[in-house]
This record gives structure tokens, sequence and C-alpha cells, in this order.
């Protein structure tokens, strides 16, 4: 269903939607990925940018779907974005690759108003009089740019409401059973109740977000996975201030050992089998993909 799209001028040239985990769930998108994707379909809905950049390449080796190409296709299919307004590509395998490929595009484009839209922990691991402290910031630094950021739990939190406006037709219940015979009508079961329509209408008008329960259940303070999610990025932070830090081998080591479905990261293999990162599908309900059931996600590292 997409979702309502006012008419104005798009403030942004280009958005980067990061790429999370795969899983085996039916779109072979983690819910973290799920969530990155629907915030920038809302993003894209409403006008705030004209086009979504997405590179992940195969991280389930070379016989499964990129992630990227698997984001393009929630894209189109679930929330309506046309073809023409997402430029994919399917040659990164870390945070570093997908924030480097849309600096090239953007130079090759002439895209100049850039948005990031990730996690607030991928963003801002803290944040200290204005200043970030967080691995994406530090990946524009190095490469001399610094673009918008929008967390994706803000932007499903303030804008991905659903709206029902519309009228129905009043009909009032009658006191008979279904056979016709008079009886009073709460006496007769609800299944056999008879009605007949008044010609009166009233207005229906209801909201609701129930995307932001599932945000804040998993993001929230009190939520053990933004626990491990933020000592997960603590850690990558860290790695990323030692002396001599190459980002460009870390995606080599990436590309080469992401060979088969399934194959983790060393940090992702210890502690995922200790917490479920990909514990709630996209309506809320548990997945049966978790760690703790049955199935593997895959977590991109950094």
């Amino acid at each position: 269903m997409p979702i309502e799209a006012p008419q104005s001028r798009p403030r942004y040239d280009a958005l980067l939607a990061h790429g999370y985990w795969m899983s085996e769930h039916r779109t072979g998108l983690g819910l973290r990925s799920r969530l990155s994707t629907r915030a920038a379909a809302v993003e894209l809905n409403q006008r705030e940018t004209k086009t979504v950049f997405v590179n992940l390449d195969r991280l389930w080796g070379p016989t499964e779907p990129s992630e990227g190409e698997l984001i393009a296709k929630e894209l189109e299919e679930h929330y309506h974005i046309p073809h023409e307004d997402i430029v994919l590509r399917q040659d990164a395998w870390s945070t570093g690759g997908e924030v480097k490929t849309f600096v090239e595009e953007a130079k090759q484009h002439g895209w100049t108003n850039l948005l990031d839209v990730a996690f607030s922990k991928h963003h801002s691991l803290i944040s200290i009089l204005g200043r970030r402290f967080g691995t994406i910031p530090l990946i524009y630094k190095g490469l001399g740019l610094k673009p918008q950021y929008k967390s994706v739990e803000d932007i499903l939190r303030e804008k991905d409401i659903h709206r029902i406006n519309r009228r129905y037709k009043v009909r009032k219940v009658l006191d008979v059973d279904k056979d016709g015979n008079p009886k009073p009508w709460k006496q007769v079961p609800i299944a056999e109740r008879q009605y007949a329509e008044t010609g009166e209408e009233r207005p229906f008008v209801h909201e609701h977000n129930h995307t932001a329960k599932l945000v804040n259940k998993l993001t929230g303070l009190k939520s053990k996975f933004e626990a491990i999610y933020f000592l997960y990025e603590g850690i990558k932070w860290t790695l990323m201030h030692r002396p001599g830090f190459n980002y460009e081998a870390l995606e080599q080591a990436n590309r080469n050992s992401r060979k088969e479905k399934g194959t983790d990261s060393p940090l992702s293999r210890r502690l995922g089998r200790l917490f479920d990162f990909d514990v709630y599908t996209l309506n809320g309900k548990r997945s049966p993909f978790s760690y703790k059931k049955e199935g593997k996600s895959c977590i991109i590292f950094p």
C-alpha cells in the first residue's frame, strides 16, 4: 500500500538507504533492513527526495540475490516506488562501501543535496555539543563530504501514519430473529441479527502507526536489542580510530569471506546466538527465523 504523498519540491537530490542483514524471511531481508527500506520509501513517497541509492552485493554467495537487489525489489513491489527513481549498484560489501559508492554516484549525477538514512546508532553512537560520534559520519568525513542525516526511527515514528477518512452507511438492528419472527434484538445471537438501511451516512476518521510500536520495541532505551546494537556500533567506532585503519582492506576482507548463505562475521557469530538480532517481522510478530529458533541471519560488518 503506497504511503500518502504530498506534492512538493524534493528537498534532497538523492537518499542512501543502508542495508543491514539478510534473513530467511520471504523477502530475503532482515528486520532492520526492512525498516530501513520502509523509511526510505516514506521519504520518497512524501517527496522529500527524488532518488534512492542502494548498493549491496551478494552477501550470501553467488547463488543468492544481492541484498541491494532485494531492497530495490521491496521498494518497487511493496511500496510502489517507480523503477526510474531507484539507482541500484551491487558491488559494496560494507557500510564504507555503501557510502563511498554513494559519493561516486553523487559526483557522476550532479547530486548536491544528499540524505543518509540509517538507524540512529549508526549515525551517532553518542552526541556531544552537537558533534556526532558514529561510524557513518566518520566515513563521510574521510571522503570530505557532509550530508544530512535522518534516522530510521525518527522517520517511521513521525511520518509512517496511515489515515482512514471515509463515510459509512448507518444500519439499524431489527427486533426479529433470522426467520423473521419478532424477538428483541439483544436476545438474538450476533451472527443471526437482521439489519436494515436507514439512509443515513456518518464520517469515519482513524489514524494509526503500528510501525512506531515495533520501532520502540526494537530500539527503545530498555530494549536489549538496542543495547547489543550500541555495543556492536561501539566496537566498530573504536576499530575505526586505530592507527592505520584501512577501510579498503576491510571491504576486501568482507568480499573474500562471504562465499555462501548465512556466513556471518565473527562478532555476529558470537553475539547473535545470545541475542535475537532479527527478532520481529515487520508486522510485529516474532520471526520464526530468529537465532533462538531456526534459520540464520547475516549482518554486514561494519
